[in-house]
């Protein structure tokens, strides 16, 4: 008859990574003091220069901060970290950085076409200018967009909604909103 094995030690990543999908603020400032040499190399090769990987590692930390609820634990804290470090130089080499537009949901912005004479034509071709951004997104973006900024469900509501993970939320919507805010801003001129 075979005993069972006791189970070993846990590592101290494992530790920490309990602590993070726990939500301990703690956890998250040890995740970034011991990542953050390691990160500003990573970020300096990668945004290819100083300046830029200083600004990616800062909105590194924002981000991290800002979606921790987002881990789930299927990675590594350090190289989850380092994955939200990668986009953060993505969005700076590509010239987004946090575009803070891009993450306000669209009815908390004026919608109005100021070279039309009538102000309601100009709400109106403004209002249509999004439902046709909106009608020609892909259909499951179309979804994410209305049902975070439309519905008000939360990013973790519409992934299970929509079968989707957080992240994937997150990013659909991001994308939805600038898309849409791309046709009406075109629509402005």
């Amino acid at each position: 008859m075979a005993s069972k094995a006791a189970p070993g030690p846990v590592s101290a990543q494992d530790a920490l990574q309990a602590r993070i999908v726990a939500g301990d603020a703690g956890a998250l400032d040890e995740l970034f003091r011991s990542s953050k040499d390691a990160l500003g190399r990573y970020l300096a090769s990668r945004c290819g220069n100083v300046t830029d990987a200083e600004d990616a590692l800062q909105n590194t930390f924002e981000n991290a901060t800002r979606f921790i609820e987002g881990y789930r634990g299927d990675a590594s804290p350090r190289s989850w970290l380092f994955r939200v470090a990668a986009n953060a130089c993505t969005r700076m080499r590509r010239g987004h950085k946090n575009t803070a537009s891009l993450h306000v949901p669209l009815d908390d912005r004026p919608l109005a076409d100021e070279r039309l004479p009538n102000p309601e034509d100009r709400v109106m071709s403004k209002v249509d200018a999004v439902f046709g951004a909106i009608e020609r997104l892909d259909p499951v973006d179309r979804k994410v967009i209305l049902l975070r900024d439309g519905e008000g469900l939360s990013a973790r509501e519409t992934a299970t909604a929509l079968d989707l993970s957080e992240a994937a939320v997150k990013s659909r919507l991001f994308r939805a909103r600038k898309s849409v805010r791309a046709a009406a801003d075109a629509l402005a001129g």
